[in-house]
């Protein structure tokens, strides 16, 4: 099936319903952000050797769409693990659509104030809210921190993904008899940032649990991606996505609905405004 500019707006409006902009306008400032503890400098990135263990876990997924729903929501919870976090969670409804290689796409939508959207395209980020007249693009190439891939919103790792990242393998974890490969993932040229630990199903290729952790070694939050469904093929995606702050408090649950994979995507929806 091929998704066009025109129908991705038609289906928004018949799986969304009426979303108010600002929570999402929220969302997209809070992610041009999220993880980054560095200013802006020019740094020369090279791609860094990786862990072969980890390349030969890298999903070959095409395309991806998906609707992610915020079931539930602690705002207290979420407030503990960053001040600006709950940010993240304010929007209930949005429409996830990925196309290899590293194409990224996030939309709200509301009745009111129209189309909201997020998009990434390789070191590329474009953000805008066209009734707010909002409306920004930026090169991500010597800022990494910045970047966002699927590993963050469906726990899957593409190899683009360690275009800006350098995994290191920890150790193996035995969970109810069931061996994961335990990594950790650090930005490249980037050591005092915060960086991501990470435990992967080896038989299923997906990320069981993903660790955030400050520059300094402090656990920020947890993310477990559970429930994983059988879409393809030897290809698995987790179903519902739970966060907890460093104590162990749920602070988000999100559901996967409506999951559509290696369907034609049309590339202008990836397109980067200028």
């Amino acid at each position: 099936m091929h998704i066009s500019a025109g129908s991705r707006r038609a289906t928004l409006q018949s799986r969304k319903g009426d979303v108010s902009p600002w929570p999402f306008l929220c969302f997209i400032l809070f992610l041009c952000f999220f993880g980054s503890s560095l200013r802006a400098q020019h740094i020369i990135t090279r791609k860094a050797p990786n862990d072969p263990d980890l390349v030969s876990q890298l999903t070959d997924l095409k395309s991806l769409e998906a609707i992610l729903h915020i079931t539930s929501s602690n705002s207290e919870v979420l407030a503990h693990i960053g001040p600006d976090f709950a940010r993240n969670y304010a929007i209930h409804k949005l429409l996830l659509l990925y196309k290899a290689p590293d194409k990224l796409r996030l939309d709200g939508q509301s009745t009111a104030f129209g189309d909201a959207v997020l998009i990434y395209n390789g070191p590329y980020r474009f953000y805008a809210v066209p009734k707010l007249h909002l409306r920004k693009k930026e090169d991500l190439t010597d800022h990494p921190v910045q970047r966002q891939s699927l590993l963050e919103y469906v726990g899957l790792i593409t190899s683009e993904t360690l275009d800006f990242m350098q995994a290191h393998f920890v150790q193996t974890d035995d969970k109810q008899g069931h061996q994961l490969l335990v990594f950790e993932l650090h930005y490249i040229h980037h050591p005092n940032s915060t960086f991501y630990r990470i435990w992967l199903d080896p038989e299923k290729h997906f990320v069981v649990k993903r660790e955030w952790y400050s520059a300094d070694g402090k656990l920020k939050a947890a993310f477990c991606y559970l429930m994983p469904r059988q879409v393809a093929p030897s290809l698995w995606i987790p179903t519902h996505i739970q966060v907890r702050d460093a104590e162990g408090n749920i602070a988000a649950d999100t559901e996967l609905e409506k999951i559509r994979v290696d369907e034609p995507l049309s590339d202008e929806l990836f397109a980067i405004g200028n």
